[in-house]
């Protein structure tokens, strides 16, 4: 509901040519039995077909599914999804769930020991999760073993015993509370995921997300951010939400187009100081994962130029900082 609505209401998420595009996708095969994806060569498919990305966390597993040169002609040939790790497998559900059958997946979808194929993937990263059409954030995967789908932490029901005094007699009764998840703001700012590098600007630059936390999901788009309980955290058409209120608490969801032109100068601020608090595993990738947010500022404003990551307008600041 939330993907059908915002493709026919929201024209401000709607996509926007931009240069560039994935050289590889995995498309899904939904006839075989067993399932099967492979991976596919996008120039070879006219027009780009529509795709989802993932937006994951690699985590510490020295067995991680991923492309390399021995084995990407196998995976161009068939790949059981029954052997991937459980938050593709969730990803490849979730896909198929909203009517698409292209998928991105970082580790699969770039040869990870070709270090040409490397830079060349890395440096379209933001035109890649811009160009999506929904983006699937794993937000509570700490690693890709773990699934987009986590346990809830609290049983649905819960059972409390409740002492009832009448005039007669004294008695206890038993009474069934019915769990509800409220809508946490915080819970995607705090969340495993977000402490990666390369995760500000797959959030900035994706027009949809699909943000699966501990407690329920959230969906946000550059129109609102609400949660699987009916709570709108935020809307650019609300009354009730100021257009600012994310540079007042740079923690909550974030929504690009309610950024003011007057407030384009600290949004730069908030995503610099928000970047160097992440965590990189190859510290080499810093300047590969703020590409893509930093060519999408320039878009958004040509009233302030960046050099080396610094405003022009606000320069002398900028370098105290």
């Amino acid at each position: 509901n939330w993907l059908g609505h915002c493709v026919a209401s929201h024209s401000q998420c709607a996509r926007v040519v931009c240069a560039g595009q994935p050289t590889r996708l995995l498309h899904i095969d939904t006839l075989t039995e067993p399932s099967i994806v492979r991976l596919i060569d996008v120039q070879m498919e006219k027009p780009l077909p529509e795709y989802v990305a993932l937006s994951h966390r690699w985590g510490e597993s020295r067995t991680q599914f991923k492309s390399l040169e021995s084995n990407v002609i196998g995976f161009k040939h068939a790949i059981l999804v029954a052997n991937l790790p459980k938050t593709f497998r969730d990803a490849i559900a979730v896909t198929v769930a909203v009517g698409l059958q292209h998928l991105w997946i970082d580790s699969l979808c770039i040869i990870q020991d070709s270090k040409r194929d490397w830079e060349t993937e890395s440096a379209k990263m933001g035109v890649i999760y811009e160009n999506a059409v929904l983006t699937i954030a794993a937000s509570t995967a700490t690693d890709s073993s773990f699934g987009c789908f986590a346990n809830l932490q609290q049983p649905v029901m819960q059972r409390l015993s409740l002492p009832s005094i009448q005039a007669e007699n004294k008695h206890r009764k038993t009474i069934g509370v019915l769990r509800s998840a409220v809508a946490d703001p915080f819970a995607v700012p705090s969340s495993s995921l977000n402490y990666r590098g390369w995760v500000l600007q797959e959030t900035v630059l994706s027009r949809r997300i699909l943000h699966f936390t501990n407690h329920q999901v959230y969906w946000q788009c550059r129109c609102v951010a609400e949660s699987e309980d009916g709570t709108v955290l935020h809307s650019i058409d609300s009354p009730y939400c100021s257009p600012d209120a994310h540079l007042k608490n740079n923690r909550t969801l974030f929504l690009p187009n309610s950024i003011l032109e007057k407030d384009l100068a600290r949004v730069w601020w908030t995503w610099a100081a928000d970047y160097s608090r992440r965590e990189f595993t190859e510290p080499a990738d810093r300047l590969y994962a703020c590409a893509g947010i930093s060519q999408y500022f320039q878009r958004l404003s040509n009233r302030h130029p960046l050099t080396l990551g610094l405003l022009r307008t606000h320069l002398p600041g900028d370098l105290l900082w």
